[in-house]
């Protein structure tokens, strides 16, 4: 990507030096001191780059600089690059650090390449400085530490809006009946410890997880089982980790996800050559291709005939080995669909995160109007364009969700009123018959694949509005829309396979006679697949099963206005109709509840996150669940992620061990 936002150079950070992406690390060290003496060098060595020194600068130099930047001269061109490379970074820690010192420093340090270099500034693609979510105003998230209130970042939107008409989050703020998220004090404070932890872990605060410090109980959990994974002793090299990462985010076209991973491999010393595709990896990283496919769309397929190559015959993997990679496919796959499903923005120094001030001389109040402008157009149509502004790249058959018409408040009493009925049957009640089960589970299974994920309907008004609205946004997309065709093309490059796509359980078993559906008493993840992995993975096992069993029970006993409200019923039916949409059926699950808990356009919104995440547009988020807060949508999303997890996982270990036995 050049500076002006257009992709004639690659997406991921290829040519860029582990030494260039490690440069500004040390802005996030923990000790205030090394903070500042890092910003100190900083500043130096963009001095040595600019006017060509070949050393840091002493006394003397420091006269000389003084009088050449006085004077407008540089020295060598070419250094200027390596200053180049650095602005993203900086413009990152000084609008989403949560450290207000390592904002300031950053700050400082671009006002002095703008005011004594006098070079050209990146900045947030945004109008908004800084916004974790497209999906969620940012006054709605947690503040990044104590010194950023909601009422700052209330102020902060205020100033980039140019009239209410375009003011699209007044309209979410109406339809969740809340202007501000409702944790208390002690549990915002948590999940701004572990915010900044994260910080110091990875040297920044990533977007997908100020999105997820709504809920820090599980967050908590989560970025233990995250580092774990990817920084803990184990079978895989760490740069290959990061590799199957880049893998799996490539197969739902996660470009912000792709670019975060490729940009740690560097770091981590690995082969730049891999990042031009698969195919230029090693031959080991290449036979994983088949199954992160899989993983991806299909994990019913994944049988002891597809792992036996992985695991015999030249640059075959260790048993333990194929574990931790299964792991690592099936939690980044899952989490495309988590970034895709809550609008998680593109980090601001991702290439699609930032652009340079314009040449034209227009004012930065004329640039916040054209991009308020934008954002509303975007989110009237985005329902057929595709989302632009997130951390996915849009598919061209994305559905339309439809509009319930119905008011927000009264879809949620009336689940509510749902989920009583449910407690007053189950009470007292017998069980089922088994034929009886199995039979409301294949209804569920051919409803499910009647649900549009792959084409759209609309109706003729909608067309014709959607047109008027397309040709508003053309001009302003198509350089935009150029730049993410071939973006999609260059991830493309890691998929085996790319055209290949989730198809509906039930017509792959029309298609293979000999497909059943998974039983989940005959394979499950507490008694059989958490089993698995602790044998091979301890520490991953552990922190895997303690994920799942908070996502899945995690509640805060409310539902959108309402408090003292069970929510376990709902929270079950998402779990397994996610499960059902990869062909998992529970034997003492009653899948006629599912109908009654989750209405369709939620259970289309499920299918989209856990199958095409890369259509999931702000018109299915909104549709999906009126009346929930955004925390709550955002506790559904993590839900589907670890059904979703679950299940990859359940079909793979299963194989696995099927080879291990020899069946």
């Amino acid at each position: 990507m050049t500076a002006n936002g257009t992709a004639s150079e690659p997406f991921l950070p290829v040519g860029r030096s582990p030494e260039s992406i490690s440069m500004l690390r040390g802005l996030s060290d923990r000790e205030s001191n090394n903070r500042s003496d890092i910003f100190s060098q900083c500043r130096s060595m963009f001095q040595v780059w600019y006017f060509g020194l070949s050393s840091p600068p002493n006394l003397s130099d420091m006269q000389y600089l003084g009088g050449a930047a006085a004077a407008g001269r540089a020295g060598d061109p070419s250094q200027r690059c390596n200053i180049e490379e650095q602005l993203p970074d900086l413009l990152r820690i000084s609008k989403a650090a949560p450290l207000p010192d390592a904002r300031e420093k950053a700050a400082e340090l671009l006002d002095f390449v703008e005011t004594n270099l006098h070079m050209r500034l990146p900045r947030p693609r945004y109008a908004a400085d800084f916004a974790a979510s497209e999906f969620i105003p940012q006054r709605e998230l947690i503040p990044l530490d104590e010194t950023l209130s909601n009422g700052e970042a209330s102020a902060s939107a205020s100033r980039a809006t140019f009239s209410n008409h375009f003011d699209y989050e007044d309209d979410e703020l109406a339809e969740t009946g809340s202007s501000s998220h409702d944790l208390d004090a002690e549990l915002i404070e948590r999940s701004q410890d572990l915010l900044l932890d994260q910080f110091h872990e990875w040297h920044r605060s990533c977007n997908m997880f100020h999105v997820m410090a709504y809920h820090p109980e599980y967050l908590d959990i989560f970025l233990r089982f995250h580092n774990c994974l990817l920084r803990s002793a184990g079978p895989v090299g760490y740069a290959e980790r990061h590799y199957l990462a880049l893998m799996a985010a490539s197969r739902h076209r996660c470009a912000y996800l792709a670019h975060l991973h490729a940009a740690e491999f560097i770091h981590l010393n690995g082969d730049e050559s891999w990042l031009r595709g698969l195919e230029h990896a090693s031959p080991k990283m290449q036979k994983l291709g088949q199954l992160c496919r899989l993983v991806a769309h299909r994990p019913w397929e994944i049988t002891s005939d597809i792992l036996r190559p992985l695991l015999t015959g030249a640059d075959s993997l260790s048993q333990s080995e194929l574990v931790h990679c299964m792991c690592i496919l099936a939690h980044f796959t899952a989490l495309a669909g988590f970034v895709a499903g809550t609008g998680v923005r593109p980090e601001i120094d991702s290439p699609l995160g930032h652009t340079y001030r314009s040449q034209s001389g227009e004012s930065l109040y004329q640039q916040q109007q054209q991009q308020q402008q934008q954002n509303f157009l975007q989110s009237s149509c985005n329902s057929t364009s595709g989302n632009l502004t997130t951390g996915h790249l849009p598919s061209s058959t994305s559905p339309t969700p439809s509009s319930p018409g119905i008011d927000p408040n009264q879809r949620v009493l009336d689940l509510m009123n749902a989920i009583k009925d449910i407690d007053d049957e189950t009470e007292g009640g017998e069980a089922l018959p088994e034929e009886q089960l199995i039979r409301r589970f294949e209804c569920i299974e051919a409803e499910t694949a009647g649900l549009p994920c792959f084409h759209r309907s609309v109706s003729r008004e909608q067309q014709q509005q959607q047109q008027q609205q397309q040709m508003l946004l053309r001009q302003q997309q198509q350089q935009q829309l150029n730049s993410q065709e071939l973006i999609a093309a260059e991830l493309a490059n890691f998929c085996q396979e790319p055209g290949y796509a989730y198809k509906d359980f039930l017509l792959a078993k029309a298609d293979n006679k000999q497909l059943r559906s998974f039983r989940i008493q005959d394979y499950s993840w507490e008694e059989d697949g958490c089993c698995l992995v602790d044998r091979y993975l301890p520490s991953i096992g552990y922190e895997l099963n303690e994920r799942f069993e908070t996502s899945f029970n995690l509640t805060y006993l409310t539902m959108g206005m309402n408090t003292n409200v069970e929510t376990a019923p709902f929270r079950r039916a998402v779990w397994y109709y996610v499960h059902s949409i990869f062909g998992i059926r529970h034997d003492d699950y009653d899948y006629h509840l599912i109908n009654r808990m989750l209405s369709i356009e939620l259970k289309k919104y499920c299918k989209l996150v856990a199958c095409a995440p890369e259509q999931v547009t702000m018109g299915h988020y909104r549709s999906a669940m009126p009346g929930f807060k955004h925390s709550e949508k955002v506790h559904v999303n993590l839900v589907i992620m670890d059904a979703r997890v679950q299940a990859c996982l359940l079909y793979s270990l299963r194989a696995l061990n099927d080879h291990t036995t020899g069946q």
